[in-house]
């Protein structure tokens, strides 16, 4: 007989919540983050919030050097200890250099990223800049579009993210633990929309009231989008996932559906389609390489002989991987009971992410049409 279903996850109150926040092992600073966002997120995510806060007792640290590839959150390293809670790490701010795309054309920000094993991925050292440094001096401080913003003497840049954007990053990274702890996040599209969704409402709460200006400009740009332009969106967030500088997502799956009507079609062939997908992955990687030494080379952080020996590098692992797999093709994996009801539950929560969005856009224009009354 199967496994008895694991038993389900005991509700947290928001008086709970509250109190365990208030006494709980955070920062000032982590506990007004986590305060805001049990006020102002959406409520379809607030029962599983709650039990991610109290039961993984996620800790919260301050330092873009910790969130991998991502610029603005994201997992810590695990610890060696099996037993220690996860660890999210949240930028306080962007590192960034400015340059011209064109002779004419405005200066725009190229973020950089501060963890170190994100500069051993690409293949080469990371750029010599002050921004990068500990406590460098500043030559001028000054609020712009990226925040408080210090400016250093070799023209590198230090933003300053607001704690309401901080708050929405970390409510998506909080909710992704979540789900990943409950079993919702066998199709990795449902679970990045369904909490990208939250975040995306949360601030919007935050916009109705305050406007907009605590969000930088690309999170302003992709908040804007989705409010205006929900339908046209969709190819291109699967298609930003997997071209991501750290990529979540396998776009030939995409949804529920669709991952599973892909298993399927592999099961048949699972030896060819696990070698292809492995090569697929490899060759993404690639792509996305040459794509951002290409911003490097452009900004001047990078010179073209050292790009150029990265992309060696790359091209002769890929070669020796290619080379091991298709002598010798990856088995294939054992049969999962549980995947299938894992997609059931993660098209679950795709209907939940669509029935709330749905509402708001609702509200929204009910109050667009008493607007113009």
């Amino acid at each position: 007989p199967p496994p008895p279903p694991p038993p389900k996850p005991a509700a947290v109150s928001a008086a709970d919540y509250d109190k365990f926040v208030s006494d709980g092992p955070y920062s000032r600073e982590s506990k007004d983050l986590l305060a805001l966002i049990a006020k102002r997120a959406p409520d379809f995510c607030l029962p599983l919030l709650r039990r991610t806060v109290v039961g993984a007792l996620p800790q919260i640290v301050f330092d873009g050097r910790l969130s991998g590839a991502a610029l603005r959150a994201g997992p810590a390293p695990a610890s060696a200890d099996p037993s220690a809670p996860p660890t999210i790490a949240l930028s306080p701010g962007p590192v960034f250099v400015e340059r011209r795309r064109g002779l004419f054309s405005p200066r725009e920000a190229l973020l950089l990223p501060e963890a170190p094993q994100a500069w051993v991925e690409l293949g080469v050292p990371a750029p010599a800049l002050d921004a990068l440094k500990a406590q460098p001096p500043v030559v001028a401080a000054r609020n712009g579009a990226w925040g408080a913003t210090r400016e250093y003497a070799d023209g590198s840049r230090r933003g300053t993210y607001s704690p309401q954007e901080q708050a929405g990053e970390l409510l998506e990274q909080l909710l992704l633990l979540g789900l990943r702890r409950e079993g919702f996040a066998t199709s990795e599209y449902a679970a990045r929309r369904w909490a990208r969704v939250a975040k995306l409402m949360f601030w919007t709460s935050l916009k109705n009231d305050f406007g907009d200006a605590f969000l930088d400009p690309d999170r302003r740009g992709e908040l804007d989008d989705w409010l205006d332009h929900p339908d046209e969106l969709d190819d291109a967030l699967v298609a930003s996932w997997a071209s991501a500088r750290d990529p979540v997502l396998d776009p030939r799956r995409g949804p529920p559906a669709d991952e599973r009507a892909f298993d399927e079609k592999a099961r048949l062939t699972c030896v060819r389609s696990n070698l292809q997908d492995l090569l697929t992955a490899a060759a993404r990687r690639r792509a996305r390489r040459v794509g951002l030494l290409e911003e490097l080379i452009d900004a001047g952080l990078v010179s073209s002989s050292a790009a150029k020996d990265s992309a060696q590098a790359a091209a002769d692992a890929a070669r020796t991987t290619r080379r091991i797999l298709v002598a010798h093709p990856p088995a294939c994996p054992a049969d999962d009971p549980a995947r299938a009801g894992g997609l059931r539950k993660s098209a679950l929560l795709l209907a939940e992410v669509a029935r709330a969005e749905s509402a708001l856009r609702e509200r929204r224009a009910e109050a667009g049409d008493h607007a113009t009354r």
